[in-house]
């Protein structure tokens, strides 16, 4: 009896000394070796790790609108991690990281709405592929964050990062401008350190976009890296799901967990003097604003011996950008309603009847939803499939091949935008197009901020060249340090 007693007393005396010694500053901007670091010296639990971002979402996220959904579970499985840690049984790359998800990704027990009223009921029964791998390897998830209606494929006057369950998202660094989308939720939580980790998806931008204006890095792995299971669909021949993080060694580390990729590392080192980089001449029309962030950046890497391509030709831009809609019409329309009809109790079963519903509840904006209900052209779709697939994919290589390109690199927006949810967004320039229709993958780095908001630059390649992708922004990442955290 009395050692059970001493026991008890011992527990009580450690929670203790957690409790006191863990400070606020300590788990501010933290990284997932950091919390690891700080677990393992005892300064902080994995309970009080989750406590502080609850705690946050609850002073700050009324005026985010980034968070829709926590988890009620998320701080007894917190205190579960610790108990596991306690007794030296931790094991996952991501064990007892919190992480927030976008809400088109099934986690059991919480609504999947895609930020539709008329999948508010929509609750998950169990967990997508990539939940169950982040749960394998440990980590804690805290909830589901807002996105753009149906992932910004709702109407061409929506509002980045505005639902009708969440409400509009707004940028942490002034919240008069977009966060961009559709992973806006996810990006504005990391940015506003409302969690450690989050998930987004992307179909054509809709990670690298928002982690761009918020100052953080968002990554899309090679396409068929990820499984698509438990994900609500916008085109599955370009939708994936990737880790968005305040820095690339936590983002990869992430992406390590979601894909099995052996063939990345978080020590990987580039040799300059072997390394060449190319900028395409169709993605320099939005350049004024980074320019000279842009100059600067080029000149680091060419001192270290790197070799620059400036301008490379790439023809056909208009003909590819109008062939992929149609693609991302067609297999909206398929996929959606193949989702639908498997989802016995909403309301909805197929495209039509959303369509309807939206009507029937005074929403009128979706112009997007009907031209891809009314997109039934198979062999249109066949034709502007190849095109997307083989002419961009084809034209890349022979750049590649011809110049003995290792990484392609371009700014990742343009200008910055103020919200308006009546006209919708005001888009000045993106580069996310080219590894959105060759399925290839794309990360974007903070390059400097432009009227107060932050802006990336992104390094993409060929299907398959994650790891030199991300071996290289890493390097940028230490040669221009260029995140800053909002002021919130």
């Amino acid at each position: 009896m009395l050692r059970v007693w001493l026991k008890v007393l011992i527990a009580c005396i450690l929670c203790f000394s957690f409790t006191s010694s863990a400070k606020e500053s300590d788990l501010h901007e933290l990284t997932i070796s950091k919390l690891q670091s700080l677990r393992s010296t005892q300064a902080v639990t994995y309970e009080q790790v989750v406590q502080y971002y609850l705690n946050r979402i609850k002073a700050l996220d009324p005026k985010l609108n980034s968070v829709v959904a926590i988890d009620p579970n998320a701080i007894a499985i917190a205190k579960q991690k610790d108990l596991i840690f306690n007794k030296g049984n931790a094991t996952g790359m991501l064990f007892g990281v919190p992480i927030l998800v976008k809400d088109n990704i099934d986690v059991a027990g919480l609504p999947t709405t895609v930020g539709a009223k008329a999948l508010s009921q929509n609750i998950a029964k169990t967990d997508a592929s990539i939940i169950a791998k982040l749960r394998k390897e440990g980590a804690i998830i805290l909830g589901k964050t807002n996105l753009s209606e149906w992932a910004n494929f709702k109407s061409m006057q929506s509002s980045s990062g505005f639902s009708a369950i969440g409400g509009q998202t707004r940028n942490p660094y002034n919240l008069q401008y977009t966060p961009c989308g559709s992973s806006s939720g996810s990006a504005v939580a990391v940015a506003a350190d409302l969690t450690l980790i989050a998930i987004g998806t992307e179909t054509d931008g809709s990670i690298l976009c928002p982690a761009s204006m918020t100052g953080i890095v968002g990554i899309k792995p090679t396409n068929y890296k990820i499984s698509k299971r438990g994900i609500v669909p916008l085109a599955k021949s370009q939708d994936t799901a990737g880790p968005m993080a305040r820095t690339v060694e936590d983002a990869t580390l992430v992406y390590s967990a979601i894909t099995d990729d052996i063939s990345v590392s978080l020590t990987s080192n580039v040799d300059y003097k072997w390394l060449s980089l190319g900028l395409l001449n169709s993605m320099q029309s939005f350049y004024s604003e980074h320019m000279s962030a842009l100059v600067e950046t080029l000149d680091k890497f060419a001192i270290r011996g790197t070799k620059i391509y400036n301008h490379l030709p790439f023809e056909q831009r208009d003909v590819l950008m109008n062939a992929e809609m149609e693609v991302l019409m067609f297999e909206f329309q398929r996929d959606i309603n193949e989702y639908l009809s498997k989802q016995s109790h909403l309301p909805v079963k197929n495209l039509e009847q959303l369509i309807l519903f939206n009507k029937a509840h005074g929403d009128t904006k979706q112009d997007l939803l009907e031209s891809a209900n009314a997109f039934t052209d198979k062999d249109k779709y066949s034709l502007s499939q190849i095109i997307v697939q083989e002419f961009a994919l084809q034209q890349l290589k022979k750049l590649q091949e011809k110049y003995k390109i290792d990484v392609f690199m371009a700014p990742t927006t343009g200008k910055p935008w103020k919200i308006d949810e009546v006209n919708g967004d005001s888009f000045t320039g993106s580069s996310t197009w080219l590894a959105a229709m060759i399925g290839g993958p794309a990360v974007t780095v903070p390059l400097q901020m432009i009227e107060g908001i932050p802006s990336g630059l992104t390094f993409f390649g060929l299907p398959g060249d994650d790891a030199k992708v991300l071996a290289v922004a890493a390097q940028f990442e230490k040669l221009v340090p260029a995140r800053v955290p909002p002021a919130i």
